[in-house]
Formats: C-alpha cells, sequence, structure tokens
C-alpha cells in the first residue's frame, strides 16, 4: 500500500497547475460496498482537493460485482432455398472464344504471306473471269446484224394467230391426245376398238358408293 503511495505522489508532483486541473479524481465508494475502507489524502497543491488511494484488488472485486456479459457472434440465418450460382459453363465460353482469338492472330502473324499471296491470286482471277465475259459481250456485239434484228421484230408484229383462242384472249394449248393416242400412252398393242366405260363403276358398285357417302355426309358433315 505504502509503495503505491509513494507512487502516485511522484505523479502529482510531476504534474503541471493545468494538468492537475484537469485531472480525474476517483469517487469514493459507496458505503454499502464491500470495499475495505481507504484512507483519504490531501496534498500541497494549488486545488487541494481530498483524493481516495484505490485498493489493490479493486479490479477483481469490480470484475466480481460486475461480470462482463460474453457476447457471441450473431450470424444471419441463410435461407435453405436458395440455390447456388454456377457460372462454369459460361466462364469456359468465354475463355473458349478468347483462345479461338488468340491462335486465329497467331496464325495470321505466322502466314501473313501466305494469306496476302491468296488475296492476290483470288484479284487476278476475278479479273480473269471479267475479261472472258467482257470478250464473250465484244464477240457478240460485233456478230449483230441490226437490219436482221429489224426485220425479224416487224415479221413477228405481223403474224396473226390462227389457233383457237380462250374467251381471256389466251392462247389455248393443244391438248396431249392430239400429238398421241392412248395406245401410245399405255403402251398397248394398237387396236381401234377402245372401250369408253373403263374405270366407270357398276350398277352395283354405284349404289354402294351412293350409300358410303350419305353415311360419311351425316357423321362428318355439318347440318
Amino acid at each position: 500500500m505504502s509503495r503505491a503511495i509513494s507512487r502516485l505522489v511522484e505523479a502529482c508532483n510531476r504534474l503541471s497547475i493545468t494538468q492537475r486541473s484537469q485531472m480525474h479524481y476517483l469517487r469514493p465508494p459507496p458505503a454499502s460496498s464491500i470495499l475495505p475502507p481507504c484512507p483519504i489524502y490531501t496534498f500541497p497543491t494549488l486545488h487541494r482537493s481530498p483524493m481516495v488511494a484505490p485498493g489493490l484488488d479493486i479490479t477483481e472485486i469490480l470484475e466480481k460485482l460486475a461480470p462482463t456479459v460474453e457476447k457471441n457472434s450473431v450470424i444471419a440465418p441463410g435461407s435453405t432455398n436458395k440455390a447456388p450460382m454456377w457460372l462454369s459453363p459460361r466462364l469456359l465460353t468465354i475463355r473458349r472464344k478468347k483462345m479461338k482469338k488468340h491462335k486465329r492472330r497467331r496464325r495470321y502473324d505466322r502466314d501473313f504471306f501466305k494469306y496476302q499471296k491468296y488475296h492476290r491470286e483470288k484479284k487476278l482471277k476475278a479479273e480473269r473471269e471479267f475479261q472472258k465475259r467482257m470478250k464473250s459481250l465484244l464477240t457478240e456485239l460485233e456478230a449483230f446484224d441490226p437490219e436482221k434484228y429489224v426485220k425479224d421484230t416487224i415479221r413477228m408484229a405481223n403474224k396473226e394467230w390462227q389457233d383457237e383462242l380462250a374467251p381471256t384472249g389466251r392462247k389455248l394449248y393443244p391438248h396431249w391426245s392430239r400429238f398421241m393416242s392412248l395406245e401410245q400412252l399405255y403402251g398397248l398393242p394398237k387396236s381401234e376398238y377402245i372401250d369408253k366405260r373403263s374405270g366407270l363403276p357398276t350398277p352395283e358398285e354405284a349404289e354402294q358408293i351412293k350409300a358410303l357417302k350419305e353415311k360419311y355426309a351425316k357423321l362428318y358433315r355439318r347440318k
């Protein structure tokens, strides 16, 4: 106890007047406290005020009187229905595209003169095709006879159509039966007799077909 008081006195002597005025003193404990009574000292300072020397075991006693509450860390509850986000496919796609671009640039730098040769050959080929087409047009132009062209145009304009025309004025083309016979169409031996009723139903078949038509109309057609 005496050693602690001597240290306190030395510290107070080293303080200046302003520091002593600003120093916070400890309040005396209440009468009902379990602390033992402590002596009160006064020192020859400018502002004399009683000071209480604290006890040696004050920290242990205070911890027993007011124990510190240990606070556990609070964790926010997470939602169990939250689905994880998988970005691996997209990352792989981006990496694949970047690698393709990188390889394309390296290939272009490596085969630069090869690509230049390919473009030169392509332009030369297009130029040759153009010259060939122009030569054919010049040949056709040199062979053109204006007098013959005018005569052909006048002849086609003066032509009169003798064939039958439709009511709309359109030309009626001949039927295929004018150019070939049924024997030639079906590959049959030539004969003058032709059964015109071939393929037509008999009276019994006609009655059956009529009955089927009526049945279909009753079942499926709207009334």
